[in-house]
């Protein structure tokens, strides 16, 4: 009674190993060899109860076949699992070098079907008779069976993922069939082969102390179709750090079709340094089951963060302009006001009539004020144009409500190219609309904007300015490109780009690219800049299609 007890918990026990493998929905990245291992198990035990029910010789050697093909592959997985589990360097190299190892027990199984019976055991016979090369078999299979259990327990200890007392439990789970295995062999335990009847505590065994443990590449994994569909990515690892599984974000943030084989070392040291890396270990209840990476995007969040301190230095700046352009505004009007009385005096003195009356050392300085006179009338002009600029650059309140319109993008780009494009011929702005980009926006901010951008895309051209402007629609907003043929931008400059004040020109001010991230913010849309993958830079103003500007 207790025998048969025992090969129907073997069934059972078996069968719920081969089930939990087979109706996993993340099958696929578990190690066959414990799927198979619990069915084949199970047809051990399963086999012992039909040659204890055939009725007659025919079935007593199908049963005889089901029972040894149970044996004979049962023994090469178990093998499979405690190489597998140490993952020694010639299993790395080639994984399916642990066939080689099933050959031998191929030709033994064969003869059950090709040689004549009784050369291995005898079919028919009520009682197991076994032939000349059953020793064969015995031996091989338990040195399969010694070698699995060796390098299974070499991993467990290596890798510290099983303590030494449940490492002892498994060792005696394994021994203890295979040394009653070898005493029926020997003949000292009757007719009747007690080891399928003890095969369920082996089997239970091997749940908690190989699979739990993480150390057959049974990790437990979320749902498939909830991690594949996160923004994240999400990479796992087996024990030994080797990738076993991605869903499409990581795929696609690491840039690579399949990451598994590969290790999470090497696929932490080649990534972006925008893309932040979360590594930790996945534990089941008894043990570290293997490593997790989470990968996320950081470069919209940096570029929310560059624009964020780009706007509070602005507003700083904005404050601290329209101070200055108010402080400088006053001298200002004074230098010009005396200028102009210079100018009188002068005028009065260069005259043919006055100035020939003079001596020669005053006729020859009345000539040089004169000249300097324009000169210094020439420079009050540019302080009065930067004085402008600051002004507007100062300028937070909101816009004019009639300036809102809809407005034509491509007429607006039109209008940018005949300002900006004065004493160049004709094909060196060239304009490209696509579509119909209709806005309800800003037009002159619209249009300063452009100017500015075709004005600097010019002055960074060659001799031969080439410059293209881009209108096209987008599916809530247009793209107004504006690009040159130039030597490009510098990552450093790209950096600073729209901080005010930062200017790569001789004699550039520093705002006109400001101004333009201000106005561009102003009309509810954005501007960026980046190099063109061939030559020269391209500067994109993105405007909504409706949006109230502020």
């Amino acid at each position: 009674m207790l025998f048969e007890f025992g090969l129907i918990a073997t069934v059972v026990i078996g069968g719920w190993l081969a089930l939990d493998y087979a109706m996993a929905e993340d099958w696929g990245r578990r190690s066959p060899a414990i799927g198979w291992l619990g069915a084949l198990g199970a047809l051990w035990a399963a086999s012992e109860i039909l040659i204890a029910s055939a009725d007659s010789p025919n079935e007593l050697a199908i049963a005889r076949r089901l029972l040894y093909l149970g044996v004979f592959a049962g023994t090469f997985c178990w093998f499979w699992v405690g190489v597998q589990a140490a993952s020694p360097a010639w299993y790395r190299r080639s994984p399916r070098r642990i066939f080689l190892a099933g050959v031998p027990l191929i030709l033994l199984y064969s003869t059950l079907f090709l040689a004549p019976d009784g050369t291995l055991i005898s079919l028919h016979s009520p009682e197991p008779q076994h032939g000349p090369l059953f020793p064969i078999g015995a031996a091989l299979c338990w040195t399969l069976i010694g070698a699995g259990l060796i390098y299974y327990t070499f991993a467990a200890f290596r890798l510290g993922r099983v303590s030494p007392l449940r490492a002892a439990s498994l060792a005696g789970a394994i021994l203890v069939p295979l040394v009653v295995n070898m005493l029926y062999a020997f003949g000292k335990l009757g007719h009747a082969d007690p080891t399928p009847a003890l095969l369920g505590a082996t089997a239970l065994m091997l749940r908690f102390g190989v699979i739990d443990p993480g150390l057959a590449l049974y990790l437990p994994l979320a749902r498939k179709d909830i991690v594949e569909q996160l923004a994240v990515g999400v990479v796992v690892a087996d024990i030994h750090g080797s990738v076993i599984d991605s869903n499409s974000s990581a795929r696609k943030l690491l840039g690579v079709d399949d990451p598994r084989g590969c290790t999470l070392d090497e696929l932490c040291a080649e990534i972006d340094q925008t893309i932040e890396v979360i590594r930790f270990p996945l534990w089941s209840h008894v043990a570290v089951t293997g490593m997790a990476a989470v990968f996320t995007d950081r470069r919209e969040a940096i570029e929310s963060e560059r624009r964020l301190q780009l706007a509070g230095r602005l507003e700083a700046v904005g404050s601290l302009t329209a101070g200055m352009a108010h402080e400088i505004n006053n001298p200002l009007a004074f230098i010009h006001s005396n200028l102009n009385l210079i100018e009188k005096l002068i005028g009065e003195l260069v005259a043919p009539d006055v100035n020939r009356l003079l001596p020669r050392h005053l006729r020859l300085l009345t000539l040089d004020g004169a000249e300097s006179l324009i000169d210094a009338k020439d420079g009050i002009d540019r302080i009065s144009v930067l004085v402008s600029r600051l002004k507007d650059f100062a300028r937070h309140d909101a816009r004019d409500p009639s300036q809102i319109t809809r407005v034509d993008l491509a007429e607006a780009a039109r209008r940018a190219t005949a300002v900006a494009g004065v004493g160049l011929r004709e094909e060196a702005i060239r304009v490209t609309v696509h579509g119909e980009p209709i806005a309800t926006s800003d037009e002159p901010a619209i249009v300063q904007i452009l100017v500015n951008l075709v004005l600097n895309a010019v002055q960074a051209s060659n001799d031969e300015p080439d410059v293209s402007i881009v209108v096209s629609t987008r599916r809530d907003e247009f793209e107004m490109s504006v690009s040159d043929r130039g030597t490009g931008l510098a990552p450093e400059v790209l950096e600073r780009i729209f901080d005010p004040f930062f200017t790569t020109k001789e004699s550039g001010s520093g705002l006109g690219l400001s101004i333009c991230h201000q106005l561009a913010d102003r009309i509810g849309g954005r501007i960026e800049a980046a190099n063109r993958p061939d030559r020269g830079a391209v500067f994109s103003l993105f405007v909504p299609r409706d949006r109230d500007c502020a």
